[in-house]
């Protein structure tokens, strides 16, 4: 992975990140691969991951996190190009992983695919 100290300041802090919640995480894949678990897959530029994927909830916010967060990377390729959310959806979708709504970010792929990709 290349140095990303240059981009604080300029983009911020370029991360790709995937998390569950407890009702999507034992979820049966409804696609035509077997598994369960839906992921979702975000993109932001802020150093504290956490403080984007609460901005996601309700404001009416639970004592406890709603949420577990699986993965977080630099969106950084080796080239030192910023990559967004919308690359790896993409990429996800051209490798057959179900999207159950269309509009929304969740995937039924499990982490070690989402690393995979990643890190490719």
């Amino acid at each position: 992975m290349s140095d990303t100290s240059r981009f604080f300041g300029e983009l911020g802090y370029p991360q790709i990140y995937a998390y569950t919640e407890p009702h999507y995480k034992e979820r049966e894949w409804e696609g035509a691969r077997q598994g369960k678990g839906l992921l979702k897959i975000g993109y932001t530029e802020r150093k504290d991951v956490l403080t984007r994927v609460w901005e996601q909830f309700p404001t009416n916010k639970a004592d406890v996190q709603p949420f577990e967060l699986v993965f977080v990377s630099d969106a950084v390729d080796d080239k030192g190009a910023v990559f967004k959310d919308h690359r790896i959806h993409a990429l996800l979708r051209e490798r057959g992983i179900h999207r159950p709504n269309p509009k929304a970010e969740w995937f039924e792929c499990t982490l070690d695919e989402l690393q995979t990709l990643v890190a490719e």
